[in-house]
């Protein structure tokens, strides 16, 4: 048996989404934005991540858009004939393990949206009677 192992060294380009299996595991997708220079060029790949478990729960956690961190893991290819009939590959990386490179702290938590109060006719009328129709 043979596969493809990678290590990244990059950043996040957005903050990981994590979601629940249907067998109840913990999935979390994220990309890495990996940069290098030749000839005064600068070139930049993505790469999306997906990881299982703790180890997603934990990127999750402590990782959002711009973090740095390494990436070992296994290269996953999907390969399926796109609606224009082109046949197209993407590339996933498998993480096995996921190295935090920027300083570890919680994440600030994402600020919910105040409820949402809907103002009823009725409210602030004494009785039925001072309704207007």
């Amino acid at each position: 048996m043979s596969y493809a192992n990678i290590t990244l060294i990059g950043r996040l380009g957005q903050d990981p989404e994590e979601r629940t299996t249907s067998t109840g595991t913990s999935m979390t997708t994220f990309s890495v934005a990996t940069s290098k220079r030749f000839k005064g060029e600068e070139k930049t790949l993505w790469f999306k991540v997906l990881a299982f478990g703790k180890t997603g729960e934990n990127v999750a956690k402590y990782l959002g858009k711009g973090s740095q961190c390494a990436v070992q893991g296994e290269v996953d290819i999907e390969e399926y004939t796109n609606k224009n009939g082109v046949e197209c590959r993407t590339i996933t990386v498998i993480a096995r393990d996921v190295v935090f490179l920027t300083k570890g702290q919680d994440k600030p938590a994402r600020e919910e949206p105040a409820p949402f109060k809907a103002k009823t006719i009725a409210q602030g009328l004494e009785t039925f009677d001072d309704i207007p129709f």
